[in-house]
């Protein structure tokens, strides 16, 4: 048996490793759906139509009077942001930097907390059952499943990949 435990322990190492580069590709996705920050995007594009005189852009920069003209060389004000919607610009990055950070914060702190309360309840079969192997091959099967039931909402209300692309395409 023992030939067979570390191929599945690099299994799991990399199943794990995989599944964490897989949620935090959401996050920004989720960051910019939350209400302060699609309330921050809708004050630059309102701000953005009240300047008659300012050419229209986008809220990341990337339509310039200029087509030619470098993105990264120039500054704002000179492609034709006013100072108003460049100072909404930093302030929408500002929410949307801390936003990303709530998310991923609370995500993590709602998962350890959730695996804490995990090893808690598969120390009540394990106690009882005096420590015997049957005991530990119980919790680990519980650990299991307990990840598998709380992937599932993930799995059901996170976009797949097609939606995504749908999204940015629209």
């Amino acid at each position: 048996m023992w030939p067979l435990v570390a191929p599945l322990a690099i299994c799991a190492n990399v199943g794990f490793g995989a599944s964490i580069v897989a949620l935090n590709a959401y996050i920004p996705t989720l960051a910019q759906g939350a209400q302060e920050v699609v309330a921050a995007r809708a004050n630059i594009m309102k701000s953005m139509r009240t300047e008659s005189t300012a050419p229209r852009h986008s809220i990341d920069g990337e339509e310039s009077a200029e087509a030619d003209a470098p993105l990264l060389s120039r500054p704002s004000e000179e492609r034709g942001l006013h100072s108003d919607a460049y100072a909404m610009k930093a302030e929408h990055d500002k929410i949307l930097s801390a936003t990303t950070s709530r998310i991923s914060s609370q995500g993590i702190a709602l998962g350890y907390s959730s695996g804490i309360v995990m090893l808690l309840l598969a120390l009540i079969p394990v106690r009882a059952m005096k420590g015997s192997t049957d005991s530990l091959r119980l919790a680990v099967g519980l650990s299991g499943i307990w990840w598998a039931l709380f992937s599932l909402p993930a799995a059901v209300w996170l976009p797949g990949a097609s939606s995504v692309r749908q999204a940015d395409d629209a």
